[in-house]
């Protein structure tokens, strides 16, 4: 019963990802600026005119709304989940919140007021921000406010029993609030992705009628009229390829879909294996499109890790890297799709480079997160942050270097050990040719 206790704690409280900004759009940090800088303003006049406070400064209070300019004044085109804004919104959150209102607080001799203040304070930085990093930020701003006002009073703030009692009640309510709000969301993303992969599954019956009609085509050509035999093989044989397609885009969607509840695997995958037949089992459109995939092996390696995983993220990286050369060009030749297999000491490197229509230097930062895509009409921004997932379980890395309309280079690095036999070493080898 414990070790399921934990084991639900960590699921629920360590393995999630924080969520530094909530609910991030860009004009949500605008009006957050606004309330910072007009709020700051109004509480001064407040606290100076109306409900007069032993201390309060001007200058403090314009440093403070300062730190909402930024959130107001954003670039054109920057986005609200960039990594930048988030370490700017965390700093900004917790130097004029925990820090400037635990500091307010003592220099104004614990009054009523600001214990209320204060109280408030905890249950806005818990809904402005993840849960657990609102407990970090108020430890750290409450000991840090406690230093500062060490040195200017000349002796260590107390804090009054029933204060202590306030606070704590806020601290723990806000927090168990915010846990169950993070965890419904959460909760809601499963549910979510689960009805997708339930429909993308609903989907193969059609496709099993497709194939069926397919062969009902082919018997009728074959039993009655032989004048349209070809066309109608024709026919029937793409109607096939369609329905082959369909069915590995399906499956590449519900195991992204299933991104964040991974299963653990052990397995010894080796490199050059794996890479042949994700080519050989790959539903390319057409044999032009087969022939221009080449495979060079410098050396083959064997890594840990799931061959079923791997398999899918090889599969996500082709499909967007074939996605990129049909919007590039209308012809595929030798070489526009590269799959480099090496290893350099005990590190393997895996590496796919396209001549597509390459990235943009914005987008490269946020290519790995959940939900972000680089196709706004048709991607769902699951696959490469499933790949991030499964290569990282695997102790490795993934990296991406691009440049618009100059392709895109994706590279795996994986912890490794050299394959049995390297009598392979330096060998060029085609997907169409044997091997």
């Amino acid at each position: 019963m414990m070790h399921f206790t934990w084991k639900q704690l960590k699921d629920w409280i360590v393995t999630p990802e924080l969520e530094v900004i909530l609910h991030p759009s860009r004009r949500r940090l605008q009006w957050l600026g606004v309330l910072t800088v007009g709020g700051h303003f109004l509480f001064w006049w407040l606290w100076t005119s109306v409900f007069p406070q032993p201390y309060e400064d001007w200058r403090w209070r314009l440093l403070m709304a300062s730190t909402g300019l930024p959130l107001i004044f954003q670039p054109k085109g920057s986005l609200a989940h960039s990594r930048s804004m988030k370490w700017y919104f965390t700093f900004a959150c917790w130097i004029q919140l925990p820090f400037f209102f635990v500091w307010m607080y003592f220099m104004n001799v614990n009054s009523a007021m600001w214990m209320a203040t204060v109280a408030v304070m905890i249950v806005v930085y818990n809904n402005l921000t993840d849960w657990r990093l609102a407990t970090v930020g108020l430890a750290l701003g409450a000991l840090a406010s406690i230093v500062l006002a060490q040195s200017i009073l000349g002796y260590w703030p107390p804090i009054p029993p029933e204060h202590w009692l306030v606070f704590s009640f806020s601290w723990v309510f806000a927090s168990l609030l915010a846990f169950s709000s993070a965890n419904l969301r959460r909760e809601r993303l499963r549910q979510s992705l689960t009805v997708i992969g339930i429909m993308a599954h609903e989907l193969r019956t059609p496709l099993a009628t497709m194939a069926l009609i397919a062969q009902a085509i082919r018997i009728e050509s074959i039993a009655k009229d032989h004048r349209h035999e070809a066309r109608l093989e024709e026919l029937a044989t793409r109607m096939e390829a369609l329905s082959r397609t369909i069915n590995h885009h399906i499956d590449l969607q519900m195991a992204n879909a299933r991104y964040t509840f991974l299963p653990a695997s052990d397995e010894l995958i080796s490199a050059r294996q794996l890479v042949t037949k994700v080519i050989e089992d790959y539903p390319f459109g057409s044999r032009r499109e087969r022939q221009c995939v080449q495979i060079v092996l410098h050396a083959d390696f064997c890594f840990h890790g799931s061959s079923r995983q791997f398999t899918q993220v090889l599969n996500n990286l082709i499909k967007n890297a074939m996605h990129s050369l049909k919007v590039a060009q209308s012809r595929h030749e030798a070489g526009d799709l590269r799959i480099e297999l090496g290893m350099r000491g005990s590190v393997g490197r895996i590496q796919i480079t396209d001549k597509g229509i390459g990235i943009n230097a914005s987008q490269l930062k946020l290519i790995f997160e959940p939900f972000f895509s680089t196709a706004n009409e048709t991607g769902h921004g699951l696959g490469l942050a499933f790949c991030k997932q499964v290569v990282e379980a695997s102790h490795g890395t993934i990296m991406v270097a691009s440049e618009p309309a100059m392709g895109a280079t994706f590279t795996l690095q994986l912890p490794c050990q050299p394959a049995p036999s390297q009598e392979n070493s330096h060998h060029e080898v085609s997907p169409l040719s044997p091997a």
